[in-house]
């Protein structure tokens, strides 16, 4: 979105009647281009989708609410590998949370419904794939790693809940399952060349192998030669 539009629903955003005067209201979705800097009036709740990349970040979405004298609200969503973690940071930094649990009867499934939508619609069904690689690649490049565990993702369920039957095969989420080979291979790469290291650093052991190794081919050699006569003079006789 370019600077004019971006602009426009702000200011669109804003000239909104709020519910407590005229009944009315609004629902502005944002990224966190507009967690700092722009001040909105009257925003009750501030809905956070996403982890936020540190506790700052935190700070500054929230601080889009409960402006001066006001009051406001926040809520933050969690994915279960970003939980501990998350609220741990949180904590220290002093910021307490008041942690919710949903209404299981209340929870309605929508995949199978937008599955159905978007095998209508193509265009569609592109946004869908191209948010799901967005939030993929925005986790994986998260520095926080201790946070954010691309690994640790539901990729399968959280295409289905876009309404995809699959997620697209990525490259760099590959990368994070070669991460996990790499430390096994390197590790038994580290733990031979530890044993190759300790075995020459045995005073002579190699070299009393291979001296026991040519011993033994001598030793044949010169039973060879022993019975090579034998043979000849027996041709002879013959």
């Amino acid at each position: 979105m370019k600077q004019g539009k971006r602009m426009g629903v702000f200011e669109a955003f804003n000239a909104k009647p709020n519910s407590g005067t005229n009944g009315g209201g609004g629902v502005l979705f944002a990224t966190d281009i507009a967690a700092r800097g722009l001040d909105f009036p009257d925003v009750d709740w501030v809905v956070q989708a996403d982890c936020p990349e540190d506790v700052a970040a935190y700070i500054h979405r929230v601080g889009r609410t409960a402006r001066y004298t006001s009051s406001g609200r926040s809520l933050l969503l969690l994915l279960p590998s970003e939980k501990d973690a998350m609220l741990s940071q949180l904590s220290e930094a002093k910021i307490p949370l008041q942690q919710l649990k949903h209404n299981p009867s209340k929870v309605q499934a929508i995949g199978p419904s937008l599955s159905a939508l978007l095998s209508k619609n193509h265009e569609l069904k592109a946004f869908a794939q191209s948010a799901l690689i967005a939030f993929l690649r925005s986790v994986y490049l998260q520095p926080n790693k201790a946070v954010f565990d691309a690994a640790a993702l539901p990729v399968q369920e959280f295409a289905e809940s876009l309404g995809l039957l699959a997620a697209p095969q990525l490259k760099f989420m590959k990368r994070v399952g070669k991460k996990v080979v790499d430390e096994v291979v390197l590790g038994a790469a580290a733990a031979a060349g530890d044993h190759l290291q300790q075995r020459q650093q045995q005073p002579g052991g190699d070299q009393q192998q291979q001296q026991q190794g040519l011993g033994k081919r001598q030793r044949q050699d010169e039973q060879q030669q022993q019975q090579q006569p034998s043979s000849e003079s027996e041709d002879d006789s013959y």
